[in-house]
């Protein structure tokens, strides 16, 4: 087995020989390689929380395994997040949603106590309905469908046909 001490400034890594000796010299690990000692080619972020603390992770790490590493409940609560003033899905690759940049990623946790998060459920919603819309109405064609102050909306259009609120128990079931 191999084992890795971390320090701020990079890793070092003893690996033992064949016969299980340990040898003399120390092999650095780049900080581009994960904790186990192998070289992933993932590179690191740093991460700043709204408290003004500073995280550093691998890239391919989601706004959900943030969440986790901080708190269960809040891992549950959360809906979205915010990176770099952007709203980002919680299960994407922090490193895949925002623009490669120096310095770290502005990160806020959405939870139902956000007013963003509120408009991330509208939008999601809306595209929900559009969903239930084209499998109950095939040939439909969808305009738009934003969100609003009071909730969302969809423009649609239904060859032959007017939607009616008697279709509307249709569409939520």
């Amino acid at each position: 087995p191999s084992f890795v001490i971390a320090r701020a400034i990079g890793s070092i890594r003893h690996t033992p020989n064949s016969n299980g000796e340990m040898p003399d010299e120390i092999a650095t690990v780049d900080e581009a390689q994960c904790s186990h000692g192998k070289n992933s080619g993932i590179k690191m972020i740093s991460v700043r929380l709204p408290d003004g603390s500073e995280k550093s992770y691998e890239s391919d790490i989601s706004p959900r395994k943030i969440a986790e590493s901080i708190g269960a409940r809040l891992a549950q609560a959360a809906i979205a997040a915010v990176a770099d003033g952007r709203v980002v899905d919680l299960d994407r690759n922090l490193g895949e949603s925002v623009e490669p940049k120096d310095g770290p990623i502005e990160l806020r946790l959405l939870t139902p106590k956000d007013r963003e998060a509120l408009d991330v459920l509208r939008h999601s919603t809306a595209h929900i309905m559009a969903r239930a819309i084209m499998r109950l109405y095939p040939g439909v064609r969808l305009a738009f469908g934003p969100t609003t102050t009071n909730g969302f909306y969809y423009d649609v259009e239904i060859p032959g046909r007017q939607l009616s609120d008697d279709d509307f128990p249709a569409i939520e079931a």
